[in-house]
């Protein structure tokens, strides 16, 4: 006996999902969003790309490399 390929939506589907995740994780270039820290509550820690500690303000701008620690029951 031999078993036919059945060509069913789902297994296009599938294989289409496949392509498109591999085209995604294919990309040269990257991108990136300007992002601020607009709140914090409790004790928060944020530290620049070397390590060093960044001293909080309002709407303080976060970038690459940079890192945000926040203890049990605080928030940033």
């Amino acid at each position: 006996m031999t078993m036919k390929r059945q060509n069913s939506p789902a297994r296009l589907a599938s294989l289409l999902l496949a392509l498109a995740l591999f085209l995604t994780a294919c990309q040269s270039g990257t991108s990136a969003a300007t992002m601020f820290l607009q709140k914090t509550g409790g004790m928060v820690e944020v530290s620049d790309d070397e390590g060093q500690s960044v001293s909080l303000m309002e709407n303080l701008g976060l970038y690459s490399g940079y890192g945000i620690d926040t203890e049990a029951a605080s928030y940033a």
